[in-house]
């Protein structure tokens, strides 16, 4: 899910056509909907109760984490 955070933009209010389609250009098993829901279950992004408004949740990533972004940045998309 490290990956996915990283991806979106910082401090910037999203709608969900927008995760959507920044989690589908980094995903590839088809299922951008599970991930967009596992991001808010462990805690990486808040969704507004109305659903309409999605923001990336701030803080320093796990050196697992890390790692995992740095080898992810690494390939090509």
């Amino acid at each position: 899910m490290a990956w996915f955070w990283n991806l979106l933009p910082a401090k910037t209010d999203l709608i969900e056509t927008q995760v959507n389609e920044i989690v589908q250009n980094a995903e590839r098993f088809g299922d951008h909907v599970l991930i967009r829901h596992s991001l808010i279950d462990h805690g990486l992004v808040t969704r507004t109760r109305d659903g309409r408004t999605y923001r990336r949740i701030e803080q320093s990533p796990t050196s697992e984490a890390r790692t995992v972004i740095r080898a992810l940045s690494e390939r090509v998309l």
